[in-house]
């Protein structure tokens, strides 16, 4: 059998909100029957001033290949900050990897795509920093300064519905004295919140490059959400 699309299964913790039920029994389904691409356009915006960044050349790169030395795909964005990739899925898994960002005043970008790719998805928003903005809200973030020999990271947690949640932990197993962290508060980085907001959002700065795993947890009942592998570049935002 095969479903029209990735997803959550149900039949989760009856003790657990409903937004929660699917923990412990979350699968993300197989590409319809058949469809071996999915078609999709990527959108590169400023991340502070949500404006079209253009000529920010994108890599597809596929999983296992970290480095990025054969990509899948490689394109550029337009002057609307756009451009088209074929992505190829696999029958059982549909494509798992990540892309890369770069542009001439950007700061690399690493997207891990998480959940895989199983079907079409219209659009995706991709937000980059040139590095003034990245060092300002690194600063907002507890960093004395922007370290070239580290890298940084943002994550998003969602419930079992998709939407973004609140009272979260997360945790990175890279961090240091050098590392600094803050959970975006009504959209503004918060050095002194333990867990997450409506946004679900949280940034690390000055990581130690390399594979790393980063952990999400819910506050209420300590219940574990999820694990998943991130990887660390020095002068890079993944």
């Amino acid at each position: 059998s095969s479903s029209s699309s990735g997803g959550f299964c149900s039949g989760g913790s009856t003790s657990m909100p409903p937004s929660w039920d699917c923990l412990g029994t979350v699968c993300w389904g197989a590409p319809p029957e058949g469809v071996t691409q999915a078609p999709i356009t990527v959108r590169a915006v400023d991340h502070l001033q949500s404006t079209n960044v253009p000529d920010v050349t994108i890599k597809l790169c596929g999983e296992g290949d970290t480095a990025c030395t054969t990509p899948v795909a490689t394109v550029v964005t337009d002057s609307f900050g756009r451009a088209d990739l074929t992505i190829p899925l696999h029958p059982w898994h549909g494509f798992r990897g990540h892309l890369e960002l770069t542009g001439a005043d950007k700061v690399p970008t690493i997207v891990h795509l998480n959940p895989p790719i199983v079907g079409n998805t219209p659009q995706w928003q991709v937000g980059v920093f040139n590095l003034g903005q990245l060092d300002l809200v690194a600063r907002i973030a507890g960093a004395e300064e922007l370290k070239p020999s580290r890298g940084h990271i943002g994550a998003l947690v969602e419930d079992c519905a998709g939407n973004p949640s609140s009272g979260v932990v997360f945790s990175l197993d890279n961090v240091d004295e050098f590392t600094s962290w803050a959970y975006l508060i009504n959209n503004i980085p918060d050095n002194t919140a333990t867990q997450t907001d409506r946004t679900g959002a949280v940034g690390f700065f000055n990581a130690r490059p390399g594979g790393a795993s980063l952990t999400a947890t819910r506050v209420a009942g300590s219940q574990f959400i999820g694990r998943v592998p991130v990887l660390i570049r020095e002068g890079w935002v993944t």
